[in-house]
């Protein structure tokens, strides 16, 4: 992750601290192996692009056994409720506080297939909706350094047994999976 980006999600965390969430060289070595182990096993493989962004421990007493790691590429996060769970950034559509009897962040992706609860179960209202608010901004700086259109074009020449498998969107030019209703990148409707 090049200094620039760092600076970009400092300037967003800067004067919104919360207990629990560490960002880059700040994470816990012991926290982020358990967080690792339990919910985010594909960190374990060495990936340049894949770069840990920040981590939300998400217990009473801090093991760190649930909770979520942010990286470049994806959100993982565990929780009582709905498990490990794996989003890549591009699919993530929209975050939501919602306030019910259990406190929780809605993540809605991006082909309205997947609707996701982050329990903040031990995490006032108010560190939560800052934490959302971390969170949204950091993904929205994150998508917007999602490959660009000529990279992505030069892809798109990708077949699959003589078939082409992805088709490219009009608005940004980025290849999708011809079976997705709308682009991963931009979130526009595809035809």
């Amino acid at each position: 992750m090049d200094e620039v980006l760092k600076e970009r999600i400092r300037d967003i965390y800067k004067n919104n601290s919360i207990d629990r969430l560490s960002f880059f060289e700040n994470v816990s070595p012991k926290k982020f192996k358990n967080a690792k182990n339990s919910y985010a096993r594909e960190l374990d493989s060495p990936n340049d692009d894949e770069s840990v962004v920040c981590h939300f421990d998400d217990t009473l007493f801090g093991g760190a056994k649930e909770g979520f790691i942010l990286t470049t590429k994806r959100l993982y996060f565990k929780n009582i409720l709905c498990g490990r769970v794996v989003v890549d950034i591009g699919d993530i559509a929209g975050m939501y506080l919602l306030s019910k009897a259990i406190p929780e962040i809605l993540i809605k992706s991006t082909d309205g297939d997947l609707s996701v609860h982050i329990i903040t179960q031990n995490t006032s209202k108010k560190s939560q909706e800052i934490l959302l608010y971390i969170l949204d901004e950091i993904v929205k700086l994150l998508k917007e350094r999602l490959p660009v259109k000529e990279e992505i074009q030069e892809n798109a020449q990708i077949q699959k047994g003589g078939e082409l498998t992805l088709t490219i969107c009009k608005s940004c030019g980025a290849p999708n999976d011809i079976s997705r209703k709308s682009c991963r990148y931009c979130h526009i409707k595809l035809s």
